[in-house]
């Protein structure tokens, strides 16, 4: 736990950040009483593994080609 005046961190900003670890908080003070607190930004993960679908979909023949693209197009254009 680092506590820093406000001066201090103000002039030091960047240098403050980039020396942080992990789990580390740091601590800005005005007048030696703490009004902020800096901690990392933790970025969540999702939960949507890559491979979960992996051997479960599969493409017929003809997937791709000019007929059917034109199908799917008419369902979208026709009224």
């Amino acid at each position: 736990m680092k506590t820093y005046k406000m001066h201090e961190a103000k002039t030091n900003l960047s240098k403050i950040i980039s020396e942080m670890k992990e789990d580390e908080v740091v601590y800005i003070a005005k007048a030696n009483k703490v009004v902020a607190e800096l901690r990392p930004f933790k970025i969540k993960q999702s939960g949507f593994p890559f491979g979960l679908y992996k051997g479960k979909i599969h493409v017929t023949e003809g997937w791709g080609s000019q007929e059917l693209n034109q199908q799917v197009s008419n369902l979208f254009t026709e009224q």
